[in-house]
């Protein structure tokens, strides 16, 4: 498989999400870390009704709180999350050879 411009993207985009630490598995989220996993549900293009479901059947207003920084997103919420992005990232460059 070429290396194109579209891996180089998401390997971009998950070092950097990497790099910054975005989810804390033992404190409260802060403003930051509950905006990347915003991020993640956008860059997927789902709504958080959605997102909950696929992430890990929770609901919208679970979500919510987690994005607005009110409840601790978990190890597991963490890493789902993460997967969700890396299958959508590397579908997109799959489409895109």
């Amino acid at each position: 498989m070429p290396f194109d411009m579209t891996m180089m993207l998401a390997l971009a985009i998950l070092i950097k999400m990497s790099n910054s630490n975005i989810i804390s598995l033992h404190r409260r989220p802060s403003a930051m870390e509950a905006n990347k996993m915003r991020e993640i549900r956008e860059r997927l293009g789902m709504t958080q009704q959605e997102f909950g479901l696929r992430l890990a059947n929770v609901s919208q207003a679970a979500i919510s709180q987690m994005e607005n920084g009110q409840t601790r997103i978990t190890k597991a919420m963490a890493e789902a999350a993460h997967t969700m992005l890396e299958r959508h990232l590397q579908q997109q460059s799959k489409l895109a050879s």
